[in-house]
């Protein structure tokens, strides 16, 4: 039964509860990938309130109501390539932008690594 109490969570989290759910302790996201298929990750957030700027993977976010400010950057050191999505402070718009962000780079990508080192 523990995926019955891990789909009752879901729910109320997916249920606007705010007061019950708790942000991750992440600020800093940085995911790797082969990029052979480029992700117009702004155009994923265009239509977001808090999206403020943006082209391509680059995306500035900010919450008026709460501060949160949300920044995602394509980065290249070298021959490594990477998204770095990051905040001054874990948030759930930190966590809401990290999952579209995986959502919408694995549609393009069969191999994404995920990881707060980087």
């Amino acid at each position: 039964m523990p995926f019955a109490r891990v789909e009752c969570l879901i729910r109320s989290v997916w249920a606007g509860d705010a007061e019950r759910y708790a942000a991750s302790l992440m600020k800093r996201l940085v995911i790797r990938s082969y990029f052979s298929l480029p992700t117009d990750l702004a155009s994923e957030m265009r239509a977001w309130p808090e999206f403020i700027a943006g082209e391509g993977y680059s995306v500035d976010l900010m919450d008026e109501a709460t501060g949160e400010e949300i920044t995602v950057r394509y980065v290249e050191h070298g021959e490594d390539c990477q998204v770095v999505v990051s905040s001054p402070a874990p948030s759930q718009l930190f966590d809401k932008v990290v999952g579209r962000v995986v959502c919408a780079m694995a549609a393009h990508s069969d191999n994404l690594m995920v990881s707060d080192k980087g």
